[in-house]
């Protein structure tokens, strides 16, 4: 089976919902931010401090051409890679399914503050908006993928992975 991408803004719960539905579906779970981490030694916000964001965006875009020679994957991808260059499009053209976890500025800028992990967006002055202008922004490349799935609406992540396991399984 063709790689299954979950994409979506930072926060919406790509890692632990992936990480879930790779099991409940046997595929192998793979994260872009972990494999960044893991190729350059650091996290991704020391990387972009250390490089720029062009060099980030393009290690970003290396780990995507790698993931997608990949049978049997389910892949929570980095907020940002599916928007820049042509990622979506790359990543569309080579999945069996595409899913966009789905939610609310507020609720995502909340996750973003309160998370255990250094995210390059925990560093803005005035996060909720900072979150509700790029997701914004963002919102034409997620709303790409062949499936959207509103989290905000969702009793629990063992809801959202259940319609995951269904819809790898009809593509």
């Amino acid at each position: 089976m063709r790689p299954v991408f979950l994409v979506g803004f930072p926060g919406t719960g790509k890692t632990t919902i992936g990480r879930m539905a790779a099991a409940r579906c046997g595929l192998q779970f793979l994260d872009t931010d972990f494999l960044l981490e893991e190729e350059y030694g650091i996290s991704e916000a020391e990387l972009i401090k250390r490089n720029g964001e062009e060099f980030f965006r393009k290690a970003e875009q290396k780990i995507l051409q790698d993931v997608i020679l990949m049978e049997d994957v389910l892949v929570a991808t980095g907020g940002g890679l599916p928007c820049y260059s042509d990622n979506m499009d790359i990543i569309l053209d080579n999945c069996s399914v595409c899913i966009y976890l789905k939610n609310a500025p507020e609720i995502l800028a909340n996750r973003i503050i309160n998370s255990y992990k250094d995210r390059p967006l925990q560093h803005h002055e005035d996060i909720y908006q900072y979150v509700a202008d790029l997701l914004s922004e963002r919102e034409k490349f997620y709303s790409r993928s062949q499936e959207t799935i509103e989290t905000v609406t969702r009793q629990s992540a063992d809801d959202v992975v259940e319609i995951i396991s269904h819809l790898t399984e009809n593509y």
